[in-house]
Order: structure tokens, then C-alpha cells, then sequence
């Protein structure tokens, strides 16, 4: 409670100070927190440090006698809560984040004052689990955004692109081009020079196929077959082709 430390090794023949509160075995690189009244500022402070090892006594809250400590705890993340009294009685309490507030020292240094208030009461409260959310890592914001996406509306989700939005339906620009279909004039010309009578009112083979999706298929008159032209020696071909469906 005085405010100091010290190391020993395992003698059963040790003895320790009778306002001892805490005696554990010494790790290296552990982080101590502690807050003091300094009664040389007047001023309460706080500071973070790692411990030297060794049997002499060493002071850590300053060479004033009056400095007295307040609390220490070796948790990695503590938050202190500030009560304040006096003519600052009226302030609303302070929470304090240790980790945040000030960094790792040397046993030797001041720290860091905690208010320019009359601080009353300092106590501890529940530590952090972890650093603060800025300091999280990338995963865990990635997965923060996931399930913001993850709410999104149904319809969003569904059609993220809105493909099939009644807008996109009705617009001309999304709506597919016509086919060409060849005029009746064309045909019949492209019919008369290949020599191909066609009736009027007779439907495709089928009456279901295009006619333009169908295949040509050019056959050679057969012998003995009259050409298309109404020739009196019909009975020898006249050189032409007819052209079926």
C-alpha cells in the first residue's frame, strides 16, 4: 500500500511488509496500471509501467511521503471510474480507459494527470475483453459489413442489379430487337427468278416452320421433266434448277 515493489526467490526463509496486497510470481513484460494522488502537484495521476526485477525496494508513486496509492491492477484493458468532490461535486462521474489514455512508462515517470477536477473516489470497473473498436481488427469490420449487406431489403437482394424490375421491362432500350422478316414483294421476286410458282393462300410445309429458317436445297431436274418455261421441246431439260422448300 506504500507504494512500492519488490522481487524475492522462493527462501522459505523470506519475509515480507505487513501492508503487502499483492504477491504472485514475477513475469516479465507484465503491465501494471496504477492510479496516485501525487502530493506534491496535488493532483491525481495515473501511469502504466512494467516492473524491474530485483530484491531492493523501489518507490513508484513518487518521493513525496505524502503521495499515497489509490489503485493497481494488472488487467490489460481497466477503466476507471472518476468521482469528483468539493466545489466539482456537481460534475457527473468520468470513465477513464486506461489503455487509451496513456501508454506503457517507466516505473520511474509521473504518468499522466486524470482530471484538473477534485477527484473524491477513483474505482475500478469492468475491464475490457478487448482494444477499442477502431483498433479491431480487418476481419471483424469485414464481417460488420457483411451483415449490413445481409439486411438489405428482399428485393434488393433477389435482384441486386434490378433485372427484372417492371422499369427495365417496359423500357425500349432493354426490349429485343424485332426480327427482319423479308417483305412479300421481296419474296415473290426471289421466287420468280428461281423459277418457283407459288399459290396464293398456300401455307409452309407443316404450317408451323419460317420459311426463311428453312434450308435451301437445289435439285437437279430429273430427265424427261418439263423445264419451267412452257418450251415446245419441254422434254429435254432447259438448264435450270428448281429450287424445293
Amino acid at each position: 500500500k506504500s507504494g512500492n515493489f519488490r522481487t524475492t526467490n522462493f527462501d522459505l526463509s523470506n519475509h515480507f511488509e505487513d501492508d503487502l496486497i499483492i504477491i504472485e510470481k514475477y513475469r516479465e513484460g507484465k503491465i501494471w496500471s496504477a492510479a496516485y494522488y501525487d502530493a506534491e502537484p496535488n493532483y491525481h495521476y495515473l501511469k502504466r509501467f512494467k516492473i524491474d526485477p530485483g530484491s531492493k525496494i523501489t518507490r513508484f508513486i513518487g518521493d513525496h511521503p505524502d503521495s499515497r496509492l489509490i489503485q493497481i491492477t494488472e488487467v490489460e484493458y481497466p477503466r476507471l471510474e472518476l468521482k469528483f468532490g468539493g466545489k466539482n461535486k456537481d460534475r457527473h462521474p468520468e470513465i477513464i480507459e486506461v489503455a487509451d489514455f496513456i501508454g506503457v512508462k517507466s516505473y520511474k515517470a509521473r504518468g499522466k494527470r486524470l482530471s484538473n477536477y477534485e477527484v473524491k473516489v477513483i474505482e475500478e470497473l469492468e475491464p475490457q475483453t478487448s482494444p477499442a473498436e477502431d483498433d479491431a481488427p480487418e476481419s471483424k469490420k469485414e464481417a460488420t459489413q457483411a451483415d449490413e449487406v445481409k439486411k438489405a431489403s428482399p428485393e434488393k437482394r433477389a435482384d441486386p442489379e434490378n433485372k427484372k424490375s417492371p422499369e427495365n421491362e417496359k423500357s425500349p432500350e432493354n426490349k429485343p430487337a424485332p426480327e427482319k422478316k423479308a417483305s412479300p414483294e421481296k419474296k415473290q421476286g426471289a421466287e420468280k427468278k428461281a423459277g418457283i410458282e407459288k399459290k396464293a393462300g398456300t401455307e409452309n410445309k407443316g404450317g408451323k416452320q419460317d420459311p426463311d429458317e428453312v434450308p435451301l436445297e437445289i435439285v437437279k431436274p430429273k430427265e424427261g421433266e418439263k423445264g419451267n418455261d412452257d418450251d415446245d421441246d419441254g422434254a429435254k431439260p432447259n438448264g435450270q434448277f428448281t429450287l424445293e422448300w
